[in-house]
């Protein structure tokens, strides 16, 4: 242990023989976090041991080009600074805090131009990658920001320039925008160009928008190959196929190729891009996940292969309990696949390809999806259950099975175990839109949850659960909940402008300060909240300005 207690930064020296190493220790009670977009910079101080907001606060900003400090403020009582910092363009920011004998730093990357983006574009190129000497084509696609709203500008003149991966500029044009409010051209890469990533700007109004051209000395493969999954989804116990097929680009097939592949598997979650379940897709958790098998194979005659991949029979739980045994808590996992390969012609020559597909653990899905997830004491409850097949589209007369209770959960010597208590019973069949519904009263207060099973045709079972809390006016706590550090609860999924907005904000610690925000592109409201209860309920009206979305976020301070 280093003998240091008074605040400060202290420099240490370690010396061993011949050998100096050094290390800074800063020991402060100031927490700062900082949130920033478009030269906005809102800093929150507090109290790193009691969370409480700390006033007086001198917050000074050095910038990575500048030798003075430009000063941002002293917070205030909520331990807030709301500045405008305007410099140069993207910088590291440093930031120091300093009250009395304290002292507190940070650092992070802004973009700190003067002028704000009046446009949003994005341009694209017809190939990923080129070779130097190759014939580009590129198109701009140019929106006019209306706070978070895009609309299509007038017709205007785009000056067009681009630098190789050395900075030196190899071509410049001008294009013009059409009623659509897109751009194009074409040029020519010089056959002396520099490799590397050479960048295209294109200047509207002023305002400069990039674009990255990757140039490369590559040798184009003499051979091509094609890798696609026979299906999207699979169910437990099934083979996956891949299809593999190789061939020269004069047109003869690669025969006895060896292939040698990698398939990996991880979790994938469940998206949906509205709040009606008409559109939804599976997300993967990460990239490729684990590796599960590793073989070989080889082309034939067509230059053809197909890989089979045995499917396990069961898929995971995400609750405690087994599919053999389901309850409440059993929740299926779809699994996405990927299969990596790599195709060797007979001169040793590579190419690699990836195929993907997902195992689903019923041909049919359900989605659970109360109208309110926080309701008070006996208040009428809709809960829609959306059933669907693999392709997305409505499963008339499914049978939905609904077990839905009051969670609580009882202290161990070891954790925690989670029991449901008030437990009911109920079902409901699925009409042409693929919806069931159930209307329910929740009496108790405390957490609920609605759990739905449904089976297809050969018996495979699928689930879903929504969790719902009753929260009477003046709690202060949720019984026999096992709160988080902190969670915000929407009572409901959407709002509408000028209703006032109620989420449930749940937090372990009993007494302190969250800093809440709302925000969006930028932030629109920040206040500091007083904790005196476990669950409190926070009310904002919804202005005209957060449409389509906003986000209220918390920050708790607490060492």
């Amino acid at each position: 242990d280093v003998p240091v207690n008074e605040p400060g930064v202290h420099l240490v020296t370690f010396r061993s023989n011949s050998h100096v190493k050094r290390a800074t220790i800063l020991i402060t009670d100031i927490g700062l976090v900082v949130k920033e977009n478009s030269r906005q910079v809102l800093i929150y101080a507090a109290d790193l041991t009691s969370g409480e907001p700390i006033a007086n606060v001198t917050v000074d900003a050095y910038l990575q080009y500048r030798r003075k400090p430009i000063s941002l403020g002293v917070t205030d009582e909520n331990g807030l600074i709301n500045a405008e910092l305007i410099s140069h363009g993207w910088a590291e920011v440093k930031l120091i805090a300093r009250k009395g004998n304290q002292i507190s730093m940070m650092s992070f990357y802004m973009d700190t131009s003067p002028a704000v983006s009046k446009y949003k574009v994005h341009i694209y190129t017809d190939r990923p990658v080129y070779r130097p000497g190759h014939h580009v084509y590129f198109k701009g696609v140019v929106r006019l920001l209306n706070g978070m709203d895009f609309a299509i500008p007038k017709p205007q003149d785009v000056d067009i320039e681009v630098r190789d991966a050395r900075g030196h500029k190899i071509w410049t044009g001008k294009a013009r925008t059409n009623s659509f409010g897109t751009f194009f051209g074409e040029f020519d890469l010089p056959r002396e160009v520099a490799t590397g990533a050479a960048e295209l700007t294109a200047s509207i109004d002023g305002e400069e928008h990039h674009c990255s051209i990757p140039v490369a000395a590559y040798r184009k493969p003499e051979f091509t190959v094609k890798a696609t999954a026979m299906r999207r989804d699979y169910l437990p116990g099934e083979t996956a196929r891949v299809k593999v097929s190789a061939r020269y680009y004069f047109g003869v097939p690669v025969r006895n190729a060896n292939i040698r592949y990698s398939v990996y598997r991880t979790e994938a979650w469940h998206v949906n891009y509205d709040l009606e379940d008409e559109s939804s897709y599976w997300q993967p958790v990460d990239e490729r996940g684990s590796l599960i098998m590793r073989g070989e194979a080889t082309t034939d005659e067509n230059g053809r292969a197909v890989i089979a991949i045995k499917l396990p029979r069961t898929t995971e739980s995400k609750g405690d309990a087994t599919e053999q045994a389901p309850d409440w808590r059993w929740i299926p996992t779809v699994w996405h696949y990927t299969v990596e390969l790599a195709v060797e012609d007979i001169g040793g020559r590579f190419v690699e390809r990836t195929a993907t597909f997902y195992m689903h653990p019923s041909a049919v899905a359900i989605t659970a999806s109360p109208q309110a997830y926080v309701i008070h004491p006996n208040e009428p409850l809709r809960v829609k259950f959306a059933v669907r097949d693999l392709k997305g589209k409505p499963h008339k007369g499914v049978k939905v099975h609904i077990i839905y209770g009051r969670v609580i959960w009882r202290r161990l010597e070891h954790g925690w175990r989670e029991e449901l208590v008030s437990v009911n019973r109920a079902s409901a069949i699925a009409d042409s839109k693929g919806e069931a519904w159930l209307s329910i009263k929740l009496d108790a207060p405390g957490q609920w949850v609605i759990h739905a099973t449904v089976y297809d045709n050969q018996g495979r079972k699928n689930a879903d659960v929504a969790y719902v809390s009753v929260y009477g006016e003046g709690m202060r706590e949720i019984p026999q909940y096992r709160y988080p550090k902190l969670e915000l609860v929407p009572t409901k999924p959407t709002f509408e402008v000028g209703e006032m907005a109620e989420v449930l904000l749940n937090t372990s610690v009993k007494d302190g300060y969250v800093w809440l925000t709302l925000e969006a592109e930028r932030v629109y409201r920040s206040w500091v909240l007083k904790l005196d209860s476990k669950s409190q309920l926070i009310r904002f009206r919804i202005e005209p300005r957060y449409i389509p979305g906003v986000w209220l976020c918390a920050t708790l301070v607490r060492h």
